[in-house]
C-alpha cells in the first residue's frame, strides 16, 4: 500500500466508524469516488497502491472532502509525493544511485522495520543538509 492510498484509506475507514456511531452511515469507496468524480475501481488501485502518484485534483478533492487541518494537508501531500512509484532520478545523480535504487527495489519487500529505520535516518539527515546548503528539490520533513 503506498502512503497515500494508506492514509486515504484510514480516513475513509474512520470516517466511517464514526460516522457509524453517530449516524448510521458508512462511508463506502463507492461514496468517497463519486465525491472524487473517479471510479471504485480507480480508488481502490490508488488505495493499494497500484496507481502511480495521484493528481492534484485528487490530492486536493481527498483534503477538501474530509476538511482537514494545516497540518493533515501537508501529511497527505507528502504522501502523495512519496508514492510516487517511478520517482525521476535527476540528471546529475552519481550513477550509483542507479544501483542503490536498484538493490532497494529488489529488497523492498524483505525489509525489516529496523533496516528501514537505519536508512531513514541516514536519508532524513542528507535531505537536512541537503536544505542547509540550500538544495529544496526533496519533500520529507
Amino acid at each position: 500500500m503506498s502512503p497515500f492510498g494508506l492514509r486515504v484509506r484510514a480516513y475513509r475507514v474512520n470516517k466511517s466508524i464514526s460516522l457509524s456511531l453517530s449516524l448510521s452511515l458508512s462511508l463506502s469507496l463507492s461514496k468517497l469516488a463519486k465525491a472524487l468524480s473517479v471510479t471504485p475501481a480507480f480508488l481502490s488501485s490508488l488505495e493499494r497502491g497500484k496507481k502511480r502518484r495521484p493528481s492534484k485534483k485528487i490530492v486536493d478533492g481527498v483534503i477538501t472532502y474530509f476538511d482537514l487541518d494545516d497540518t493533515e494537508v501537508k501529511e497527505f501531500e507528502d504522501a502523495a509525493k512519496a508514492s510516487d512509484i517511478r520517482p525521476e532520478i535527476p540528471s546529475d545523480a552519481n550513477p550509483e544511485v542507479y544501483y542503490l535504487i536498484h538493490y532497494l527495489v529488489e529488497c523492498a519487500g524483505k525489509l525489516s522495520e529496523l533496516e528501514i529505520d537505519v536508512m531513514r535516518v541516514v536519508l532524513l539527515n542528507r535531505i537536512k543538509l541537503n536544505r542547509k546548503e540550500g538544495y529544496q528539490n526533496v519533500y520529507i520533513s
